[in-house]
């Protein structure tokens, strides 16, 4: 319990009570410190409170009354344009359906269940170091690719002739794990600054 009240009563300031105006103080700032406390309780609640309330606002949001099918479309109009998975830049992995998955559970659920909207893939590649972690993005996007959809993929080496050897053993490596997939490739382009670089690879 809270004192109901708060004792600043001094009824005379001078060098013989002096110690009992700082006992005074001492007291009322131990009480302040109290409310202090209970007031930020009571706001840390009213913060998970609400938090609460508005999810569970979204769970009947117009969006949730939408079947999986007719969002599952909606998905694959977003997913035309291809993934990009790319070593000439830092974000290496880059696509629209990306952000999508990050906006809640049941989305990404349904996204990463929705083996088409993998199955397009851009590659843009330049040096790729043979402990990079590119090769696992390639592995990862793949595997969501689901095991039997048709690819679409567009291979891009026109910068790699001046800046990487083309049968460098990390750019092989990407080649390889491609062609783990050559029984679904349904449409592949290729880049490259001549023909002569093909026989390269």
């Amino acid at each position: 319990m809270f004192p109901t009240k708060v004792d600043l009563t001094i009824s005379r300031i001078g060098s013989s009570n002096g110690s009992n105006c700082y006992d005074i103080i001492d007291r009322n700032s131990s009480v302040l410190q109290k409310y202090d406390d209970a007031i930020a309780r009571l706001q840390e609640r009213r913060d998970f409170v609400t938090k609460i309330v508005a999810h569970q606002k979204s769970l009947v949001s117009p969006i949730r009354r939408l079947p999986p099918d007719i969002l599952g479309s909606i998905f694959g109009l977003v997913a035309e344009e291809p993934i990009l998975l790319n070593t000439r830049t830092s974000s290496q992995c880059t696509g629209a359906i990306l952000p999508s998955s990050w906006v809640c559970s049941w989305w990404r659920n349904l996204i990463l269940h929705q083996p088409t909207l993998w199955s397009r893939i851009d590659f843009r590649l330049g040096p790729v170091d043979d402990n990079s972690e590119f090769t696992s993005i390639v592995r990862e996007v793949l595997l969501r690719s689901g095991p039997t959809t048709l690819l679409c993929l567009s291979l891009d080496l026109f910068e790699t002739r001046e800046t990487y050897p083309l049968a460098s053993s990390g750019l092989l490596r990407i080649l390889r794990t491609l062609k783990e997939h050559t029984t679904r490739w349904k449409d592949l382009k290729v880049h490259v600054k001549s023909f002569s670089d093909l026989d390269k690879l």
